[in-house]
This record gives structure tokens, C-alpha cells and sequence, in this order.
């Protein structure tokens, strides 16, 4: 008997086996994508276009076994069954017709020489979120590389695709690699005259030999440039955020949030303390706001429509940084209050626009972020273009804003309005999109206002407000696009007379100035100004001119 239930034994172990290794190797059924056919927006026929980017997205997101698009014909015969609808409705009733688990639709927008391309992948059954990517090129030629960096997105964080990534050579990387850089060279920190002369004297009143006394001409370029990164920066502010008694960058791209150390030669990346593959972040901002004596990040973000805020607090916890507040619907400014950091906030309902609500000053109180007092009323300005404190040098303090056509306006402390620009500064490609009332009209594109800062950059004992200057490309703008060809930071002061009048300004750089920051950028015991510049929307530049002010910040 025994033989016999030995054999027994056996029998059941190898039909186990057998049995486990069909199920294990068992292929799971291919990805279906849909590729839709770009809308193109341009003066002349693009057709080629269109049909080019279909063929070379189907091709790359070909993955063997894995990612089948559909055939090319076969998307266009639906088209007409889904022409009622745009943008995401659009490309989740398509791939519902056709049968596909992902839809990648766009739309690029030619103007002049530039080119705007905006895209997505959606998931049609809606248990993943969108992969958004948005991007400003110079040149046709400049627009199939860059979708094909967003297919090795998609292959990568969509696919899980083992991928190796190319980077395309444009006019700026060739430039650089020839050992001619943008800006003459690089960066030189350089030291300035701090002998707080006139604002009306001398050129050695400003606080950068390399900045350009306004009437006068100046060209000595003392900068120190960072190398190029291969993505867009958002934001930057500086702080020392661990306590270890040195001052990170923090800076934020469209979904991460990176802390960096510079020092006399070199800017070094720390650590990426947090990532969202949907989410866009917007503005940052560093301050010790709950009192703990370790500073907070407060990062604005929005979804990945673009239409609703979800912004959050991190802090570092001695080992890591942890999201200590989460999906929270305010916009967060930090400004100096007496030389106390005061954290400001707009909250923000979907179908409002940017500036409805009022700001009010936020303060840390049973474990969150709570909305006290009122400073500024609503539909005023959006608190991301605040700036506050002294300006006119009379001790009184007043409110510096953006409104929504980018000219500065100066407040009192109780709303009323002062004075306001005659020209326009500013400019920014960040925006939030409003939705409409019917589906299928596409959102209002409200673009947020750059940061502004006051500073006493002479010691004269009086604030200036340092402001960036980009200059659109084109005048004939979408009022869904903007695109910048050159951009430079500017100082005004107030001149006694009623009105803010111009002091400085650093040379102008291709590109545009996403935002800046001012402080111990290197940790040399001098305040720097520092830029974060993008090229073409193609390349980022890191850019921190030498200050040789020594005042903190006001």
C-alpha cells in the first residue's frame, strides 16, 4: 500500500505544477490605445502635421504584446459621432466607441514662429488620472521632438515601459555645447557697492554692477549661471527647511518639489521630496507659520485639469519631509510682517475666477491652516501677486498687487487704492482653467500673476518693489496663449511725487523669468537675487545674478 500512496502523492504535487504553469504565464490581453488627431490652430493648412504626429505616437506607443493603438483610419471614422463634444469629454466617448483603455488627444497652436502644444492621456474607464503635458516651442521643427518626449512619458509612467531617453539637440543646447552660453558666460559672483547713495546719484547706487542703472548704460554682466535642466521651473524660495543651519532652493517643477544646496561653484540637487504624476504646482513658498521652528514649504497646486486647487503643506521631520496639510483649496502667499513672516490665503471655489475671493491672513491654529483676519478684499487681485510693508518710507505699510491685467496697484491697509502703473509687468504662462457652464465650451484661461517682492536693495532705509518683465512674443495673442520672448527683473522705488518710478533692471535674457527669489542662495553670508529662466519653454535655465545688499528682505 505504501508504493501506492506514495505514487498518490506525486501525481497530486506534479498536477499542481502542471496546472500553476499555464495560469502563470498566461498573457494578459493588450493595452488598447487611441490615438486622436491633434486639433491645429494656425493660419496655414497643418495637415501634414496632424497626420505626422498620429503616425509617429502610434508607432512609439507600440509596444509588442503589451500597447496596441488603434488603427489610424478606424479613429477617424468615429469623429463625426463625437464632434458635439471637446477636450477630455471628447476623448472618453471615442475610446468608449472604439473600445480603447486610453484616449491621447491635443492641440497645438501655432503663432508667429511659435508654437504651443498641450496634450493628454486619459483613462477611459476613470480609474487613473490624466498624464497633462503643456509645452512652448520656438519653430516648427521643435514640435515632434518634444511629443515625443511626452510618448517616453506615457510609455514610462502609464506602460511601465523600461524606456531610454533622448534628448533632442535644439539652437539652445548647441549653443551651449559650443561653449557660448546665452548670457555671455557664466554666472560671476561679484560683490557691489554698499555705499547706499542716491537712488538719483551715481551707477554704483545700484546693487549689481551688472544690473542696469536706469538712463544709463550698463553691461558688465556679473552672473553666475546654473546648468540647464530638462524641466520647466515653476517656483523657487530659499530657506533653510532641515535646520541643519544652511539654506535650501527649493524649487518646484510642473509635479515635483526639489531641494537643492548652492554654494560658491556649484548647485547641487538634495533630494526630490515629493512627486504627483497628475497634479500641477504652481507657486512655493517657505515660512515658519505653525511655530515650531522649522520652516514649512506651502506649495500651490491644481489638479490635473487645471480647475480646481489642491494645494499642500510639507515639513521636514528630522528624517524625511511629511505632508503635514493636504487638498487644500488656497492659494498661499508668504510676506514679511515686522520682520515676522505672515502667510496669506485665497481660497478658491471652481467657477469662480482667480481674483473673486478675498485674502485673508492665515494662522496655524488646532493642528491647521485657518483663515483669520481679512486684508484685502475680494476681486482685487490674486494673492500670489501680493507683495507688503513699507514702501513709501513713512512707516505706514501698504499692499503691492498684481491686477488682472498685470499692472501694479498700490493699497492701504484698508483696500483703498493708492496709485497704479501705467504700463504693464509681469507676465506668466501659469494659469487656472474656469469651466464653463456648458460642457462643451472650452474653459476660461485665467493666468496667475507673477511674485512680487520688497526689498531695500541701497540701504537707503526704503523698500523698492522688485518685479519681472516678460515680454510677449506676439501682439496678436489667443486669449488662451501667451508666449514670451524675453524677459528681465526691475526695480521701482517711490519718488516722493505720488508714483512709483524706475530704479534698476538686470540686462534682458531670451526666454522668460517663471519666478525669483532673494536670499543666501550660495550661503556666503550675502543676499543674491536669484531667476529661474525658460527658454522657448525648451530649456530651463537656473539663473542667480550677484546682490550685494546684505538687508534681509522686508
Amino acid at each position: 500500500m505504501k508504493p501506492l500512496r506514495l505514487r498518490g502523492i506525486l501525481s497530486l504535487c506534479l498536477f499542481f505544477i502542471i496546472a500553476g504553469v499555464p495560469f502563470q504565464l498566461q498573457a494578459q490581453p493588450p493595452v488598447i490605445i487611441a490615438v486622436m488627431p491633434f486639433e491645429i490652430n494656425a493660419e496655414k493648412d497643418m495637415d501634414f502635421l496632424q497626420e505626422g504626429l498620429m503616425d509617429m505616437l502610434n508607432s512609439r506607443l507600440t509596444w509588442q504584446g503589451r500597447v496596441n493603438p488603434v488603427e489610424k483610419t478606424q479613429v477617424k471614422s468615429i469623429l463625426s459621432q463625437v464632434e458635439d463634444f471637446t477636450g477630455q469629454s471628447r476623448a472618453i466617448m471615442a475610446g468608449t466607441i472604439l473600445e480603447a483603455d486610453y484616449v491621447l488627444y491635443g492641440s497645438i497652436t501655432m503663432i508667429d514662429t511659435h508654437a504651443s502644444i498641450d496634450a493628454n492621456i486619459v483613462d477611459v474607464t476613470g480609474k487613473a488620472g490624466m498624464l497633462p503635458f503643456s509645452k512652448q516651442v520656438s519653430g516648427i521643427g521643435n514640435v515632434i521632438p518634444e511629443i515625443n518626449r511626452f510618448a517616453t512619458d506615457i510609455n514610462e509612467a502609464v506602460f511601465k515601459r523600461p524606456v531610454v531617453r533622448q534628448y533632442y539637440e535644439t539652437d539652445q543646447t548647441r549653443q551651449t555645447q559650443s561653449g557660448q552660453t546665452p548670457f555671455g558666460g557664466a554666472f560671476i559672483m561679484a560683490d557691489s557697492d554698499q555705499s547706499g547713495s542716491s537712488r538719483a546719484g551715481q551707477v554704483g547706487s545700484v546693487p549689481n554692477q551688472g544690473f542696469e542703472y536706469i538712463g544709463q548704460n550698463q553691461t558688465q554682466e556679473n552672473y553666475w549661471q546654473s546648468s540647464e535642466f530638462d524641466y520647466r521651473i515653476r517656483g523657487i524660495a530659499i530657506g533653510d527647511v532641515d535646520k541643519d543651519g544652511t539654506n535650501e532652493t527649493i524649487v518646484i517643477s510642473d509635479h515635483a518639489v526639489i531641494t537643492f544646496r548652492g554654494d560658491s561653484s556649484r548647485f547641487i540637487q538634495i533630494e526630490e521630496i515629493h512627486k504627483s504624476r497628475i497634479d500641477r504646482y504652481v507657486s512655493v513658498d517657505v515660512a515658519d507659520i505653525n511655530g515650531n521652528g522649522i520652516p514649512e514649504i506651502f506649495v500651490t497646486a491644481l489638479n490635473g485639469d487645471r480647475d480646481e486647487v489642491k494645494s499642500f503643506v510639507l515639513e521636514y521631520d528630522g528624517r524625511k519631509y511629511q505632508k503635514i496639510a493636504e487638498k487644500m483649496e488656497w492659494y498661499f502667499r508668504v510676506v514679511d510682517k515686522s520682520g515676522t513672516p505672515m502667510l496669506l490665503g485665497q481660497s478658491h471655489r471652481r467657477r469662480d475666477d482667480i481674483y473673486s475671493a478675498p485674502i485673508h491672513q492665515m494662522v496655524y491654529r488646532n493642528s491647521e491652516y485657518q483663515p483669520e483676519n481679512i486684508m484685502i478684499p475680494g476681486k482685487k487681485t490674486n494673492v500670489l501677486g501680493v507683495a507688503y510693508g513699507d514702501l513709501t518710507g513713512d512707516g505706514s505699510k501698504e499692499f503691492v498687487v498684481f491686477d488682472k491685467n498685470d499692472h501694479i496697484r498700490i493699497m492701504n491697509e484698508n483696500g483703498g487704492e493708492r496709485w497704479k502703473t501705467p504700463e504693464q509687468f509681469g507676465g506668466n504662462t501659469n494659469h487656472f482653467i474656469a469651466p464653463t457652464q456648458k460642457p462643451t465650451d472650452p474653459g476660461i484661461y485665467h493666468f496667475f500673476p507673477l511674485r512680487l517682492i520688497l526689498a531695500d536693495t541701497n540701504k537707503d532705509q526704503q523698500n523698492e518693489v522688485i518685479t519681472a518683465v516678460n515680454m510677449e512674443a506676439s501682439l496678436s495673442m489667443l486669449h488662451r496663449i501667451k508666449m514670451f520672448d524675453k524677459g528681465h527683473i526691475e526695480s521701482l522705488f517711490w519718488n516722493g511725487a505720488g508714483g512709483l518710478a524706475k530704479y534698476w533692471k538686470t540686462p534682458p535674457m531670451k526666454g522668460y523669468v517663471s519666478d525669483f527669489a532673494i536670499g543666501d542662495f550660495d550661503n556666503d553670508g550675502t543676499v543674491e537675487l536669484v531667476m529661474a529662466v525658460i527658454q522657448n519653454d525648451e530649456v530651463v535655465l537656473f539663473q542667480a545674478p550677484a546682490a550685494g545688499w546684505s538687508d534681509t528682505v522686508c
